[in-house]
């Protein structure tokens, strides 16, 4: 007879909401941005110094978060273009493979 799981969501939340918890989020999402920094490309150096980690709050859940969001002199976001590339210029996908590296093989 197959085993069967039924998960407590309630207590899954529960173990989630703990400072224990966020900081393991945290912890996690400075390992990203440290390898991000690591390979970011770096011209006026706004890209590197806007990488950050943070546990943040989506759909009512909090995740641990790496992100990048440089804003140029114009005031425009580039992080996409660096990342996804245009048709000027090829993809870095800097948190891309800041998120490779720590997968592993």
């Amino acid at each position: 007879m197959p085993a069967r799981f039924n998960a407590n969501q309630a207590g899954i939340a529960a173990i989630a909401r703990t400072p224990a918890m966020r900081d393991a989020m945290l912890a996690r999402a400075e390992q990203v941005a440290d390898a991000a920094r690591a390979i970011a490309p770096v011209d006026t150096g706004a890209y590197l110094a806007s990488i950050q980690a943070a546990v943040v709050e989506r759909d009512g859940k909090k995740v641990g978060r790496a992100s990048v969001d440089p804003v140029s002199p114009e005031g425009e976001h580039y992080a996409p273009y660096v990342e996804w590339g245009t048709e000027h210029m090829d993809a870095q996908r800097v948190m891309g493979r800041a998120l490779d590296v720590l997968k592993g093989p």
